[in-house]
């Protein structure tokens, strides 16, 4: 949602959140049963005129993005007429169409396609909708996500239509809203493995089913293991192993995802314990998600495994991916960085490069390390490109005071011409594989200050470390 506003921000009338009795819910409740059975009752005679014309009838979920964004900043009053506001078009019939507020901020619209096009039809509807609202000396510009079926290719009943539209809409909603789409078959298959996926992910947190697997990170002068990265891993998962990229956002959606951090903190915390009574003290690295750094108490949660774990703050690391700098509770999550770093636990930049890098970031967020992407990583043994751009990240962790790490390393080329570069560390399966927690134990325990199998001397190379200093 946007506002425009002719005076200073924040100038326009402002309410308290309004607590809603519940006799007003009881009637909210029952005006929004009968809206819906009114909006089932013109949606079947419309598509009996659709079948009457043998004609085809395009059926648009509307929901309005941010409302709540809107009642924090201006308040209830004008969340309200906003909704009033946009639900009085409705009555407008634009450009030819019918439609109806179903509940809340969500909407419904009909309206006959004959041949033309389906998107350019629903597009000129939604703009007329979404023409800005004035409320008070602003004008508050509504965003609406739009999920669309058509009659007959995607269903030939008001209740096949009205759940496949809501099906895309869902999917607008997780683009990030303010998008149109239209209903795929794939979707139905898509959404019934989501929910079957979110219901193995609570059974395997109910029964404990994940481990953490460690990768050794290396210093590249000299071999030595800085650090290790805790990898989540499902082993017992029927079907097989699930990639992160996919268990991630659907452990986000479903909200388990506060679950499984939780159990990643605590599971790192008391492993680094481990090796510290074991006398290897190593710092262990932890992934965190965007969506766990929006919670206010992530932070409480690190410092309460510190304290069971008696652990000291600096044996944990906390990796953050370059999409928290873009996104929009950015102060929530700025102020969860600042209460991590009072801890004493150490912060790491991961997948540097691929994201929304930003100097002004990079300068403020208070991170020891930069984690460089492995797809920087594949070309620097064969592209002048790749290689360059490699230096000018060392050179620019130099100039901020950061350590540069490379992940992925697989050849003894890469490792030569990183180190030929000045990178500081590196991690992938030339040095070390990921291992489980006991298999790691043996590993660091044995040992000690050894060097790393592909550590190079580097006096046998040309001194490059002052690249951009």
């Amino acid at each position: 949602m946007e506002h425009a506003s002719s005076g200073a921000p924040g100038t326009g009338p402002r309410t308290l959140p309004r607590r809603r009795s519940g006799r007003a819910d009881e009637m909210r409740r029952t005006h929004d049963d009968v809206d819906r059975e009114r909006v089932w009752a013109q949606l079947c005679r419309a598509i009996e005129a659709a079948v009457r014309r043998d004609s085809r009838l395009a059926v648009a979920v509307l929901d309005l993005d941010r409302l709540k964004e809107v009642n924090t900043v201006y308040g209830y009053r004008a969340g309200d007429q906003l909704l009033a506001a946009l639900a009085s078009r409705l009555d407008e019939h634009l450009g030819g169409s019918d439609g109806f507020r179903m509940s809340g901020d969500r909407f419904v619209v009909w309206l006959p396609l004959g041949e033309q096009d389906v998107l350019p039809s629903v597009t000129r509807v939604i703009r007329r909708f979404t023409r800005p609202v004035p409320y008070a000396d602003l004008r508050l510009i509504p965003q609406v996500s739009v999920g669309i079926a058509v009659h007959p290719e995607d269903g030939r009943d008001a209740e096949n239509l009205l759940r496949r539209a809501e099906l895309a809409l869902d999917l607008a909603k997780r683009q990030g809203g303010g998008r149109i789409v239209r209903f795929e078959a794939a979707m139905e298959t898509t959404l019934a493995h989501r929910k079957w996926l979110e219901s193995e992910l609570e059974r395997a947190i109910r029964h404990e089913e994940f481990e953490l697997h460690f990768q050794p990170q290396f210093g590249l002068a000299d071999g030595r293991v800085v650090g290790v990265e805790a990898l989540l891993r499902w082993p017992r998962r029927p079907g097989g192993p699930l990639s992160p990229a996919v268990l991630v956002p659907i452990a986000e959606s479903s909200g388990l995802i506060r679950a499984i951090g939780a159990w990643i903190v605590r599971r790192a915390a008391r492993t680094a314990r481990l090796w510290l009574d074991h006398g290897c003290p190593t710092p262990v690295s932890i992934n965190v998600s965007v969506a766990q750094l929006r919670q206010q108490d992530v932070a409480r949660l690190v410092a309460r495994e510190l304290e069971r774990f008696a652990l000291p703050a600096e044996l944990l690391e906390v990796e953050v991916t370059e999409s928290l700098f873009v996104d929009p509770a950015q102060s929530a999550i700025a102020g969860n960085i600042e209460r991590l770093a009072r801890l004493g636990v150490r912060l790491a930049i991961d997948d540097f490069g691929t994201g929304y890098s930003s100097l002004a970031y990079l300068k403020r967020l208070p991170a020891q390390r930069i984690k460089v992407d492995r797809t920087f990583i594949d070309g620097v043994a064969h592209d002048a490109t790749d290689e360059a751009l490699m230096g000018t990240i060392v050179g620019l962790g130099r100039m901020f005071g950061k350590r540069v790490l490379a992940e992925g390393v697989e050849t003894e080329e890469q490792h030569r011409v990183l180190l030929r570069e000045g990178c500081h560390e590196a991690q992938g399966y030339l040095l070390a594989r990921p291992m489980p927690e006991a298999e790691c134990t043996v590993f660091l325990r044995s040992r000690g200050g050894e060097r790393s199998p592909a550590a190079v001397d580097p006096g046998s190379l040309p001194d490059r470390s002052a690249v951009l200093a």
